[in-house]
């Protein structure tokens, strides 16, 4: 084979290469853009409009707030303590946040373990883990969970 027919080969390949990397972009590309538009809220239904449902949530937050602040009866749910106030705590973040809003998705926590979770702190991260089995909270063991893998992954890579 020739320098040429070598060099010809060479372009070839490539040039498929490139093909197939763009066919994969469009799908990629495409799938983000099904993804997005599954994530835009819907038109509210008729009759209803966005401050309403926006009222709506505030209520269902309120109660949640109330439900989760009566469940711990003034202590801190993590470390027990009643002497500081008690702030309520979402224990899944992100976009699922407003989706899964309840009580079985908050805790009540002292200012102190707020924000020793919110730092990664892993011993308050294992207590709270316990607390969600305690509870039978499903969907914030499972946010827990993901995080600490995710921190103990972290601080082990070099």
């Amino acid at each position: 084979m020739s320098s040429a027919e070598v060099q010809l080969a060479r372009r070839v390949r490539t040039a498929k290469a490139l093909e197939d990397a763009h066919r994969i972009a469009d799908a990629v590309i495409e799938r983000a853009r099904k993804a997005k538009a599954a994530r835009i809220p819907k038109d509210p239904a008729p009759g209803e409009s966005r401050e309403e449902r926006r009222m709506e949530r505030n209520i269902r937050l309120k109660v949640a707030r109330d439900v989760v602040l009566a469940r711990a009866n003034g202590a801190c749910e993590v470390c027990g303590r009643t002497d500081l106030r008690l702030e309520v705590d979402h224990l899944i973040s992100g976009g699922l946040r407003r989706h899964m809003e309840s009580a079985e998705t908050m805790l009540a926590e002292c200012m102190d373990c707020h924000r020793a979770r919110h730092r990664n702190d892993l011993g308050t991260l294992r207590r709270i883990k316990e607390v969600c089995i305690a509870l039978g909270m499903r969907d914030a063991l499972r946010a827990i969970d993901a995080r600490l893998t995710k921190i103990e992954a972290v601080r082990r890579t070099p």
